[in-house]
């Protein structure tokens, strides 16, 4: 961050600038600009700024996540800031399902500007959130247009890992589990079933399947119980 920057953003917060106030000529208040060209620091900075509204728009209809969306990481620890930025922006009570399908003047949603600039970090950030089903049929539009190769990307960044080598016993590895949910839904629902053989999502599926499977067995015998043996294998079936 330049601190020269910095320290007059914070001379202004301090006494009593609007932190809201957009600028005359752009229309665009000052934490587009700064998601906009990439200052991360400073819009992280500003959105920890009590007065900081989350919710304003420029004369576009752009929210701070139509800017945020855009944002390319240029520097190796640009990917951090976004995760955090999206995270104060959640906290300070964003409607992040409603911003999915919050259109712009040109039409453009939140969810569509990240998967028009083809930001897969972004994508999945805004998929590992709790979506209702109102947005999701916005979502799935948005994915299907998209290529192939770029839904496949979006499935590389469901999983984050610790950078041990592959048989090491210290590799850790992390699923974005609302992200893999979401993708899983879309996928089944979508002409590229192929993807289901996808390594996060087989991985996913295998590691889930190896903790559940008990609990399926468990009620399968609870069922055989309740229903009689042996007239209970039909009915357990029949069921299944």
């Amino acid at each position: 961050m330049n601190k020269q920057l910095k320290y007059k953003i914070l001379s202004l917060v301090f006494t009593g600038a609007d932190p809201n106030t957009k600028n005359q000529i752009t229309s665009m208040p000052l934490i587009h600009v700064t998601a906009k060209i990439g200052n991360l620091g400073e819009l992280e900075m500003l959105l920890g700024e009590a007065k900081t509204d989350v919710n304003v728009k420029d004369n576009e209809g752009r929210t701070i996540l139509h800017r945020w969306a855009r944002v390319s990481e240029k520097n190796p620890d640009d990917k951090e800031k976004l995760e955090k930025c999206f995270k104060c922006i959640v906290q300070k009570g964003f409607n992040t399902n409603r911003s999915f399908k919050d259109k712009d003047s040109s039409e453009s949603t939140t969810f569509s500007t990240a998967v028009g600039c083809e930001n897969s970090g972004r994508v999945v950030q805004m998929l590992d959130t709790d979506i209702n089903y109102a947005e999701w049929a916005h979502i799935r539009e948005v994915l299907e247009s998209a290529n192939e190769s770029f839904v496949k990307s979006i499935l590389d960044y469901c999983f984050e890992s610790n950078d041990e080598p592959v048989n090491s016993k210290d590799l850790e590895v992390k699923f974005k589990i609302f992200a893999i949910l979401n993708m899983i839904h879309y996928v089944i629902v979508s002409p590229h079933k192929e993807l289901l053989k996808h390594p996060v999502l087989s991985a996913f599926i295998s590691l889930s399947w190896k903790r559940l499977k008990y609990f399926f067995f468990l009620q399968c015998c609870f069922l055989l119980f309740v229903f009689g043996f042996p007239d209970g294998i039909h009915s357990v079936f029949g069921i299944l």
